[in-house]
């Protein structure tokens, strides 16, 4: 096999492994685009950001984070919050609402990958396959 095959194998697990959890969070009924799913995890993670820091991290134009805020804050996942030392910025800051929403969809992503992706591997495999990954990681941040 060639390091090229394994770049495109690489990118349709991905998806295939994308596409199954979203399948289960449908299933458990919440209907949220993957691309709403990620905002909810980056300010999760980050607390706070404005819409740039948001469009950045994503690597989205400001209208598409636009959009996108705009629909979450009107599920109540998400609000603008004035910045304190600029009012012309709006902190967009995930509710505890969301916080719960992230944590449950988080929750269905960890069963998809324990009890489906990696349900035929073994100690020693998934040692391995977490070296490899960290390898990969490092290849990358070089």
């Amino acid at each position: 096999m060639h390091k090229d095959e394994l770049g495109l194998d690489l990118t349709i697990t991905l998806r295939a492994i994308g596409s199954r959890i979203i399948k289960e969070i449908r299933n458990q009924g919440i209907e949220l685009p993957g691309e709403q799913i990620h905002v909810l995890e980056v300010l999760a993670t980050n607390k706070s950001l404005i819409q740039q820091e948001l469009s950045d991290l994503l690597h989205k134009d400001k209208s598409a984070v636009l959009r996108i805020i705009d629909s979450l804050e009107k599920k109540g996942l998400v609000v603008r919050v004035p910045d304190e030392t600029d009012r012309r910025k709006k902190n967009i800051v995930i509710t505890n609402k969301g916080i719960a929403l992230r944590d449950q969809i988080k929750g269905i992503g960890r069963k998809v990958i324990t009890l489906n992706v990696f349900k035929d591997f073994s100690d020693e495999q998934l040692t391995a396959f977490d070296t490899f990954l960290k390898m990969i990681r490092s290849n990358l941040t070089e």
